[in-house]
């Protein structure tokens, strides 16, 4: 029998290899399973983080749902909301716009390992912001025209009275005018718009226009506000022609007003509001409000919803705020307006219901749009809706 020699004994290299071999497709197996892991916690995180978002606006939603429902709501501790739960805390606002109230939500959603949370913060008030734009008539073309070719030229522009109440147009660059109608357009006719213009333009040359500063569209309806509480509403107070009517800070409830040719109305110290049930009617060459046009605001139809009519002789002067959710406002020749309105339809008062084609003779309304009037609220009692901007959100 033969044998052959290696020269040296075997020692198991090919053994140690193997182990080290699998050693790494250990390491490496375990590797991907740690980062599937994790990036599997990752995502469900994630997930949970933004049900979480979600969970507290729609807590804030049910506080201002709650709240409209009942003043005196205070929040809730713990309220089940899709899968998680949601704490609500409702306190008086420090800064008070009809009525506020802060309200601070935190949502939690369990998730492997804990919870994740979303907080937010917002403050809400029973007020609508209508301000934003100088003319706005929510039903048919918005008329701002001079139809008869020599009558001078009407101007729309914009100034900030608490800049300086006299300076036209545009001091410093103070923001831009926007015109618009819903389902209509801006029907002009020799008329300079200085600034921006929002909605379709119909125009009856020869017409100088400037459209820039686009800020998008008004609101699709009006609404109606509802019927102050504990009010007593007081007779139309009549005032006589050439006579003067002060009216001290404060709020203020009318059947109707009935002003007589020359009458002014001034607002005396601070920020005087007047709501107005029925009509307002106004002769020939009267003035209502003083600058800073801020400090007055006029509503209409207030609490019945019915349609009302705000009419003015020629030559009116107003200072202030309009705002009639059904309201016709129909305005005299020579009209001058030194802030902002809205209503359900505006026009000239020798102009009739918008039938497509300019008709007849007036010299139009001049608009100077008051920048200071765009943070003006109107209290809709008893309806909450969160205020724009105060929106804030806090995550963990």
């Amino acid at each position: 029998m033969c044998t052959f020699a290696t020269g040296r004994r075997p020692r198991g290299a090919a053994l140690v290899i193997v182990m080290l071999v699998m050693s790494v497709l250990l390491l490496a197996g375990t590797t991907f399973l740690t980062i599937s892991s994790t990036e599997d916690q990752i995502a469900e995180n994630q997930h949970a983080s933004v049900r979480a978002f979600l969970l507290a606006e729609a807590g804030l939603h049910r506080a201002v749902a709650q709240l409209s429902a009942d003043e005196t709501y205070s929040g809730e501790a713990s309220v089940p909301l899709g899968g998680g739960t949601a704490r609500i805390v409702v306190s008086v606002a420090s800064q008070q716009v009809c009525l506020s109230k802060d309200v601070d939500v935190v949502a939690t959603v369990p998730v492997r390992g804990g919870n994740a949370e979303a907080r937010l913060r917002a403050t809400a008030d029973q007020a609508v912001y209508p301000f934003q734009w100088g003319f706005f008539a929510a039903d048919g073309p918005l008329i701002l025209a001079s139809l008869d070719p020599s009558n001078p030229r009407s101007t729309a522009d914009s100034y900030d009275s608490r800049l300086d109440s006299h300076v036209y147009p545009n001091p410093g660059g103070g923001g831009s005018v926007t015109l618009g109608a819903r389902g209509g357009g801006v029907a002009v006719h020799e008329v300079d718009i200085v600034g921006g213009v929002v909605g379709a333009l119909i125009a009856f040359p020869p017409v100088t226009q400037t459209i820039s500063n686009t800020i998008g569209s008004p609101i699709d309806a009006l609404p109606p506000l509802p019927e102050p509480p504990s009010v007593t509403w007081s007779a139309d107070p009549n005032v006589a022609a050439s006579t003067t009517w002060i009216l001290a800070s404060g709020t203020y409830h009318y059947t109707n007003i009935t002003l007589g040719a020359g009458a002014r109305v001034l607002a005396s110290g601070g920020s005087v509001t007047v709501y107005v049930r029925g009509d307002f009617q106004a002769g020939d060459n009267v003035t209502v409000g003083t600058e800073p046009g801020e400090k007055l605001s006029l509503v209409m139809n207030s609490g019945t919803g019915a349609p009302s009519e705000f009419r003015t002789g020629n030559g009116f002067r107003l200072y202030g705020s309009l705002y009639g959710a059904n309201t016709t406002v129909l305005f005299g020749d020579s009209a001058v307006i030194h802030g902002s309105v809205i209503g359900r339809r505006i026009s000239g008062a020798s102009v009739p219901v918008w039938d497509g084609h300019p008709c007849c003779n007036q010299k139009a309304p001049t608009l100077h749009f008051d920048r200071a009037m765009t943070t003006r609220p109107i209290c809709t009692y008893g309806r909450f809706s969160i205020r724009r901007g105060t929106w804030r959100e806090i995550l963990p």
